[in-house]
């Protein structure tokens, strides 16, 4: 299956047998932001030229000034237009994964007894290949990688635990309705939780789905 596309009808039930997601475990050191340092370097020589050349300083010439910002925009535009389109980089490694059935959760080899917890939540961001439309288009011409979801457990001891997770397609979480409605019976998250991981928006089909889960 391509990432970003639709698996098909056969890979769907399996997929509804036990759906998994791989885990995503980040790097503990945020990358650098080179992209924004280039910006911000960028307007601060656009503003040095405007006082160099407001208060006719002659401590760098205004010319020079101007090269170096026309080479720095030149190159920032060529990064963005050879990135735009391609994925963002993994900060981070892909390993281990998540199980899914209709009444239970595996972490890799570890079995999770909902019995054990208290709440039970989803975070869900992007999916591989998404494309964002941001307001800084060139500052973010990457396709998303899909590493951006979460699952959240809370311990009838106090403790809790989040596993950050890749989402391969838009509407994949869906096929996760057998066991959020478990976990719903579970009491482990509530009803306008449950109907929002699921995407139920409208009043008419809230009201149907709690007739229909309540029978």
């Amino acid at each position: 299956m391509k990432g970003g596309t639709r698996p098909h009808i056969l890979e769907l039930a399996l997929i509804r047998m036990n759906l998994k997601f791989q885990i995503f475990i980040p790097k503990k050191h945020r990358p650098i932001p080179i992209t924004n340092i280039v910006l911000v370097s960028i307007i601060g020589l656009a503003v040095l030229t405007y006082l160099f050349d407001y208060f006719s300083v002659g401590f760098v010439s205004t010319k020079t000034i101007a090269i170096v910002m026309f080479v720095g925009l030149f190159l920032f535009f060529l990064r963005a237009a050879i990135v735009r389109g391609k994925i963002r980089p993994y900060h981070g490694r892909l390993e281990g994964w998540i199980y899914f059935n209709d009444n239970g959760l595996k972490i890799n080899n570890e079995e999770i007894d909902l019995k054990d917890l208290t709440k039970l939540d989803f975070e869900f961001g992007s999916y591989y290949s998404e494309f964002i439309h941001h307001n800084t288009p060139i500052i973010e011409p990457w396709r998303e990688n899909g590493t951006n979801n979460f699952l959240k457990l809370n311990y009838i001891d106090g403790t809790t635990r989040s596993i950050q997770f890749q989402r391969m397609y838009e509407d994949q979480q869906k096929y996760l309705k057998p066991f959020l409605e478990y976990s719903f019976n579970m009491n482990l998250m509530s009803f306008l939780r449950l109907t929002d991981l699921l995407g139920i928006t409208k009043y008419e089909e809230i009201q149907d789905y709690k007739k229909k889960i309540e029978n």
